[in-house]
């Protein structure tokens, strides 16, 4: 294998897929070809293209959690359905494939709705996107390799560390060898997840707990079958467990429960600073659009702030709430509210807006499709879910203690745990867990720097962290770059609007 490359990408999930598209595309024109690029991708898992959310870390089960007209862009949608006609049938008769109960039961609820050829509004498996993204991406790849454009190579290994020479970057390898790139992408998706310190658990809890980090960690259905194993267990006795967090990974673990499992449980208690789960898109249409008074009244001022946007939106969704409007029914007017008075501020507002209250508004407005809240609904009926709001702080023997997120008083929950599982989402980049070494080089060496919104590194507007070390993906939070106003990078939509950006430069 060459040791030097015109570009290396680090991390080959859906952000490294798009750039790829964009470039191999792009490359497609001659004019564009001066001379043969050769590329290097660097992935530490087994799967390319796919990133966690549309391979097999994710399991053939898991749904996108916006329906698909909101999920892919549109110049994507006929391609996509074009394929997905061609293979709907094909991609079941393969063992890798095969449907589940879960994916049979989907398959039945939304009959209809596939023989009309109504995909739009539908939550598909996104393991297809995944299959589809693969092909894509490696069909263009041995295209342009075939006609001369690109050599390229793929490499899977984990990067420990990156250091800047003066005509190159050096990417180093945990197992130390060495590659060199004129152009360096850093595509390695979200910061690393926030670990829950099991430290803090009674030494004489540890060895009778299942404790999950992470569900992805290995995959979804490894860590499916820990917890079938666990309630399983041959004792008669139901189990409690305890999940960490409210985001939609927590409402995609309870989706994957089946009837034996959630029959086995006695209590699942969920505990986050919202203490509710994302709200429940239904698909249907509004009859009666709530306009938020107060964000029109102030998109009326001569001018106004980031601060006073987000002033605003809470006084309208209070007043949503105090007439029972539905958060999903009210969506789309504020959203569409507040990205046209984003657009109208000054510059420096803008900036003040992306770092601090953008991502901070789409917390009040997490959504998930209803497929996912069929399981929800029936421990519900069987007053088998309890919601808390509170800060998990420690797990005993007997029971785990909290604190209110208002008064930060202690509150102890008397109820022996038999499952932990931690769903808290990702961590701060400047702090470092036992994963991050690699960001931790990074920002040590001066090649990136955090910004304010501690999310993502700062990047010039042709997405650069430093000379030629570019940025895509969630990492890109907290930044302006052109048109694109980025505190969320992480939708199919938004990294394919980013990439086809990013690639421009790439070809300087």
């Amino acid at each position: 294998m060459d040791k030097s490359y015109d570009i290396i990408f680090v991390g080959a999930g859906i952000s490294a897929a798009y750039t790829l598209i964009h470039l191999l595309n792009s490359l497609n024109s001659p004019a564009k070809v001066n001379s043969k690029l050769n590329i290097l991708v660097i992935e530490k898992d087994k799967e390319f293209w796919t990133g966690l959310p549309y391979g097999n870390r994710s399991g053939k089960d898991a749904l996108i959690i916006t329906p698909l007209k909101e999920f892919i862009h549109r110049d994507e949608t006929a391609l996509f359905l074009s394929w997905l006609q061609r293979n709907f049938d094909n991609c079941f008769e393969s063992k890798s494939t095969r449907r589940g109960k879960l994916l049979a039961a989907w398959l039945k609820k939304n009959a209809a709705l596939i023989k009309a050829g109504n995909w739009q509004d539908l939550h598909i498996p996104r393991y297809w996107f995944g299959l589809f993204i693969k092909e894509r991406v490696n069909c263009l790849l041995i295209s342009a390799a075939n006609k001369g454009y690109i050599s390229y190579s793929l490499l899977n290994a984990s990067v420990s560390d990156v250091r800047k020479e003066k005509a190159f970057y050096e990417v180093v390898l945990e197992s130390s060898s060495t590659y060199y790139g004129k152009k360096v992408i850093l595509s390695i998706g979200s910061a690393p997840a926030k670990f829950v310190n099991i430290a803090s658990f009674d030494k004489s809890v540890k060895p009778r707990q299942l404790f999950i980090n992470h569900i992805y960690g290995e995959s979804l259905p490894d860590t499916l079958r820990s917890i079938t194993k666990t309630l399983n267990d041959g004792c008669d006795r139901l189990k409690n467990v305890l999940i960490i967090g409210s985001n939609a990974s927590a409402i995609e673990l309870i989706y994957h429960l089946d009837d034996k499992n959630l029959n086995r449980l006695d209590k699942l208690y969920v505990i986050s600073s919202s203490g509710i789960f994302p709200g429940r898109i239904n698909n249907k249409p509004v009859k009666s659009p709530f306009v938020p008074p107060n964000l029109v009244a102030l998109g009326e001022s001569e001018e106004f702030t980031a601060d006073q946007i987000f002033q605003c939106f809470i006084k309208d969704l209070k007043l949503a709430d105090n007439l029972t409007i539905d958060r999903e029914d009210s969506y789309t007017s504020v959203n569409s509210t507040i990205l046209k008075l984003v657009n109208e501020l000054k510059p420096d507002e803008q900036l003040r807006f992306v770092l601090h209250y953008g991502d901070k508004i789409g917390t009040y407005y997490r959504r998930a499709g209803s497929d996912y809240f069929d399981k929800v609904q029936l421990l519900e009926q069987h007053k088998k879910i309890e919601f808390i709001k509170g800060n998990f702080e420690k797990a005993s023997e007997f029971g785990f203690e909290y604190k209110t997120p208002a008064t930060e008083c202690k509150v102890y929950i008397d109820s022996k745990l038999d499952i932990i599982i931690n769903c808290t989402g990702s961590n701060t980049l400047n702090k470092y867990s036992p994963t991050s070494g690699l960001i931790k080089n990074l920002i040590n060496r001066k090649i990136c720097k955090i910004n304010p919104s501690e999310k993502g590194f700062r990047v010039n507007n042709n997405f650069e962290a430093d000379t030629n070390f570019y940025i895509m993906g969630p990492l890109l939070a907290g930044n302006i770059v052109g048109k694109h106003k980025i505190w969320h990078a992480e939708s199919c939509k938004r990294i394919y609007e980013l990439t086809f950006d990013l690639e421009k430069h790439l070809l300087k």
